[in-house]
């Protein structure tokens, strides 16, 4: 059946479908880039990339190499064109969506080559519905995004025997990324086993092995020395990649043991489950996709193997290419041919239900992103205040929002002492103008705490000669040079001048005296008075919940002692420690009550709840 001879309704109900995706999700990353919502440095590492293309420069402060060091996107060239007639983050946000949603259409012209109408627009729907697509979309910008878009297309091209959209295609993918000469080369191999002309394998095969030896051998080690150890997320393998495939060859068992983990077989079913496992009726097309599968299945880095990234995108294809063959096989079954249609509803049920636990899981996970708080104005207003030029410090949540400038560095490194994915020390051997940093990021606590990190942000702020210009919970507005415009903590040799008398201990190693409250700058300031016995071995972190008695609701602030420069564990026992909290409260929530309690370490709460008094006045 040809497509130009179909009925226009399908192509219009796509073509529904499609706009309604990107029209939805283009809706999410606008209001979750307008509430601060992007959380990693994704986003603004590719963001400040291709700003930085279209003034002609290659080279990424925030890697801290030249960006083809990282990965090879040459894709990210014809992408500038764009982005410089909208120089803008969410550009890239609509791009990856309007990606991601149209390549449902050379997958619905695809499908039509081996489907009837009705199943080719069932797969399309499937595809849309996909959590893998749907987790792909939401977080952060990658490149990995337009893999469906120039496979669906290439798979197209191949099977419609259209050559040189398929050459143009196939050249498209290995712009892209350089893991997807991967993928053309496997392609290769099955134009070679079809026993497809020579020009059908032999470019493809070549070209992809060429283009693999230029990225792996050449271009990355020379623009990126050592700095960001890609071969560390398989450490247990082996020093190098030739140590590690010997490794593995030697032990295929442990291999496998480590593949099919229950995290990981939990991310291969969250895939394959809400297409019923269907693709697995046609391996051989899955096999294409067999040395990304293995990139991932034998990585150690978790991120790699969990739906809530990106990594599922660019094997999404190549499933899509299975799940065709495998309902033409099914539907060459003779009892399923005669009930095709029950078939058909019964795998959109499955598809829906999975779709609908897709979104609750989303939606309790990420509805929160979208929504702009109090906190989320502060950033804005303290994003306004940092001039275009000015070179910039910054905590992950704001980077994507200070990202059009060349000189931006993730507070992360600083904190970390090392580059990421590697064993290479970090140090920012300039000065800079501002810092911007939430030192209670989750993202930043979640995966990069450091015990000993604060070293690393005293000796920072200290060669900075940074002065603090505001503070709003845990974000702390740095300015180099002049005065301090509110303190962070003070250290003494006698007890202070307490209003509220306490007499709370902890573990007999520290002794929280007292408080004050007062109103200051649209704050609450709340003042804390420690009495160090002892030279406390542990991190600790006062939570302060803000609760209405009337309305019930609470909003809790975890506070780390010291802002993280000078945490617990940095006191001198004999010292008195005072702390200056700057909290954004409602007034309508602290009429009623402010509680107060600790948490060691953030694991569990070693104080109950106290009420302190909070004092009327003007915020």
């Amino acid at each position: 059946m040809h497509i130009e001879n179909e009925r226009p309704a399908s192509k219009y109900s796509l073509a529904f479908l499609v706009v309604v995706y990107i029209a939805f999700f283009s809706a999410y990353c606008f209001m979750s880039f307008r509430a601060f919502g992007y959380y990693d440095w994704d986003l603004a590492v590719y963001d400040q990339i291709i700003w930085n293309i279209t003034r002609g420069d290659l080279f990424s402060s925030l890697l801290g190499v030249n960006f083809l060091g990282h990965h090879v996107h040459f894709l990210a060239f014809p992408i500038a064109f764009i982005y410089k007639l909208f120089p803008h983050p969410y550009t890239l946000l609509f791009l990856q969506t309007a990606a991601l949603g149209g390549a449902a259409v050379p997958l619905y012209y695809l499908a039509r080559q081996f489907l009837d109408l009705r199943w080719s627009f069932l797969v399309c729907c499937f595809y849309l519905l996909h959590q893998g697509v749907w987790q792909a979309n939401i977080y952060e910008f990658h490149f990995t995004a337009f893999a469906p878009l120039i496979f669906f297309s290439m798979f197209s091209f191949y099977f419609s025997n259209n050559y040189f959209r398929f050459v143009f295609t196939a050249v498209a993918a290995l712009l892209c990324q350089e893991n997807f000469a991967l993928f053309t080369f496997f392609f290769g191999v099955l134009a070679l086993v079809q026993h497809r002309s020579v020009r059908w394998w032999l470019p493809v095969l070549t070209g992809s092995l060429l283009y693999i030896l230029l990225c792996f051998k050449f271009l990355i080690p020379f623009l990126n020395p050592g700095i960001i150890q890609f071969v560390s997320i398989y450490r247990q393998w082996g020093a190098d990649y030739r140590q590690i495939a010997g490794n593995l060859l030697a032990h295929p068992l442990q291999a496998l043991q480590f593949m099919f983990l229950p995290a990981k077989l939990s991310w291969l079913g969250s895939i394959f489950m809400p297409l019923s496992f269907v693709p697995l009726l046609s391996p051989g097309f899955l096999l294409l996709a067999l040395p990304v599968f293995l990139q991932r299945l034998l990585s150690s880095r978790p991120q790699e193997t969990a739906l809530m990234y990106h990594y599922q995108a660019e094997l999404l294809p190549f499933i899509f290419l299975a799940l065709i063959f495998g309902l033409r096989r099914l539907m060459r079954v003779p009892f399923l041919s005669t009930t095709r249609a029950f078939w058909g509803y019964l795998m959109l049920a499955v598809v829906l239900f999975h779709s609908y636990s897709a979104v609750v899981n989303i939606c309790s996970k990420n509805i929160d992103r979208t929504v702009v708080t109090g906190a989320d104005n502060v950033k804005a207003q303290w994003v306004k205040d940092v001039p275009s030029k000015a070179s910039v410090v910054a905590s992950f949540e704001f980077l994507s929002h200070l990202s059009n400038r060349k000189d931006l560095y993730s507070f992360q490194y600083i904190y970390n002492g090392r580059y990421i994915l590697s064993n290479t020390k970090y140090a920012l051997n300039k000065l800079v103008d501002m810092a911007l940093i939430d030192f209670d990021d989750p993202f930043l606590v979640r995966a990069f705490y450091y015990p000993l990190g604060y070293k690393n942000i005293r000796e920072f702020l200290d060669r900075q000669k940074f002065a603090v210009a505001d503070v709003a919970n845990n974000m702390v507005f740095f300015r180099r040079g002049g005065k301090d415009q509110m303190a962070l903590y003070d250290v003494s040799g006698s007890a202070p001048k307490i209003a509220h008398a306490l007499d709370i201990r902890i573990d007999d190693v520290l002794r929280l005296a007292g408080y004050d409250t007062a109103w200051r700058t649209g704050r609450l300031e709340v003042t804390l008075y420690w009495q160090v016995l002892k030279k406390p071995t542990f991190d600790l972190a006062a939570v302060f919940v803000l609760r209405s008695a009337k309305t019930g609701q609470s909003t809790i602030i975890n506070s780390p002692a010291g802002y993280r420069i000078f945490p617990t564990q940095a006191w001198d026992s004999g010292t008195w420690i005072t702390e200056y909290k700057y909290l954004l409260a409602p007034e309508q929530v602290l009429r009623d009550e402010l509680g107060l309690a600790f948490v060691k370490a953030g694991v569990s709460a070693t104080l109950p709840l106290l009420r302190l008094a909070v004092p009327k006045g003007e915020h």
